[in-house]
């Protein structure tokens, strides 16, 4: 360890989520084309980094957990129950004994000595690691209540132990807000108004960033725009060993997931019209010569975060209606294999954003069912498609169907689009390379 360069890949990161594994990947892949030339680490449970240790990113355990890892419950966390709250609260009070101390210069000395076995050996990286690298995403937004503030807090801890420690950060390309309290405002100015570089990947996200916190962000791609599918990997040998090439018709993926809709009081009404209207377009779909396919994107070990749920909920209540549907499933494929999975679509119908990236770089046209903060409408509106992005709030089978309808309609005006912004994106890759390089240069 002493003699290479260590970097890390902040938050937290996790394999099981296909989208936030590129966006690893990528990250590194970047950050090596700016320079930063060592061996990579990502903050990630054990049994979540496999696939990236194979290509060299080595797992770090977590020096401040979620709660949801550190208490054993019989159900499932889809809903923040009262008696979860409590359990969770006490859990991160505790957790919080020896984080806090932690993060400060003083006292860090005498909390590191309550570190476990593998949290020491995070805390070495730390020590020696020469920078630090946000991975993008969304993961940055609350609505009101203790539990988002935390949540805030979680997330951006590993962050503010970094910059406590003088180790530059640079934020890559992220979505921001909504931002509902002014603690969450407040946390997330502290930390990143400290880090080197911060990054939009859209427009509402930098106007949010700006106009909450007083930062002006560099507006850049998500970086699952650069992620190339893996060549050497037979999708379509794949999809017809499960049946599923086999079929007739035009094939349409459709990415679904358990959403607790937070901030909403009717959040199991909402949740249930949601699968109502999946359910109501794919008999649609079915009956208008389509061949849908449900495609597991994520298999997170979380209940809120495991899309299979979803979708074997979806699945049973067409089976009850003599409905059949094809389900896509296999959890050994990484983020480039999917990739190509979804090239082999007609067309794509996403809830999780990066199957949308995936199939949409591909030139798949797509349908966006939008949540969780601006990630999803801003980044359709950057690409000129927000008449093919649907907030999950207010969708139902008629808009589902309607927005279908004119997608098919406009496939070819869409690919047309989206070839244009394509044409741009390597431009915008030396850009975000230049930046940082021109950040760590002045901060160096």
């Amino acid at each position: 360890m002493k003699n290479r360069n260590e970097f890390l890949i902040l938050p937290g990161c996790d394999d099981t989520n296909r989208g936030d594994q590129a966006l690893i990947w990528e990250t590194v892949d970047l950050a090596k084309a700016a320079g930063f030339q060592g061996h990579y680490s990502m903050i990630a449970r054990p049994d979540c980094g496999k696939q990236s240790k194979k290509i060299g990113i080595d797992s770090l355990a977590y020096l401040l957990p979620h709660p949801s890892t550190r208490v054993k419950i019989a159900s499932d966390n889809r809903k923040y129950s009262t008696t979860l709250k409590i359990i969770w609260t006490l859990r991160a009070l505790l957790d919080l004994l020896i984080a806090l101390p932690l993060s400060k210069k003083m006292t860090r000395p005498i909390a590191q000595i309550f570190l476990s076995r593998e949290q020491k050996k995070t805390f070495e990286v730390y020590k020696s690691a020469k920078a630090a690298f946000v991975k993008g995403g969304g993961f940055l937004h609350a609505y009101e209540g203790l539990v988002d503030v935390y949540k805030i807090y979680f997330f951006l801890y590993h962050i503010n132990l970094a910059l406590s420690m003088h180790i530059p950060v640079y934020v890559m390309p992220n979505s921001y807000g909504p931002f509902s309290t002014s603690t969450s405002r407040w946390l997330i100015k502290k930390c990143l108004s400290k880090c080197q570089l911060v990054c939009s990947r859209e427009s509402i996200s930098h106007d949010v960033l700006k106009e909450n916190c007083g930062i002006d962000s560099f507006i850049s791609p998500d970086l699952a725009m650069y992620l190339k599918k893996d060549s050497a990997f037979d999708a379509r040998r794949v999809l017809n060993e499960k049946g599923i090439i086999l079929h007739r018709g035009k094939m349409v993926g459709i990415t679904v997931r358990p959403y607790r809709f937070p901030g909403k009081r009717n959040a199991k009404e909402l949740y249930e019209k949601y699968k109502k209207s999946v359910c109501n377009l794919i008999k649609w779909l079915d009956d208008n010569g389509f061949f849908p396919v449900l495609i597991e994107h994520v298999f997170s070990k979380n209940f809120h975060e495991r899309d299979l749920i979803c979708i074997n909920e979806i699945s049973e209540v067409l089976k009850k209606e003599k409905k059949d549907v094809m389900i896509f499933s296999d959890q050994t494929l990484d983020c480039m294999q999917m990739k190509a999975v979804y090239a082999e679509m007609d067309y794509l119908i996403g809830t999780r954003f990066h199957s949308v990236i995936f199939a949409l770089t591909e030139n798949v046209p797509v349908i966006a069912i939008t949540y969780g903060g601006n990630k999803g409408d801003g980044i359709m509106r950057d690409l000129n498609l927000s008449n093919y992005a649907i907030q999950i709030d207010n969708m139902d089978e008629h808009s589902l169907i309607d927005c279908f309808v004119s997608l098919v309609k406009k496939q070819n005006e869409v690919k047309n689009n989206f070839v244009e912004k394509q044409n741009d994106l390597t431009n915008e890759y030396n850009k975000i390379i230049t930046a940082i390089r021109n950040c760590s240069l002045v901060n160096a």
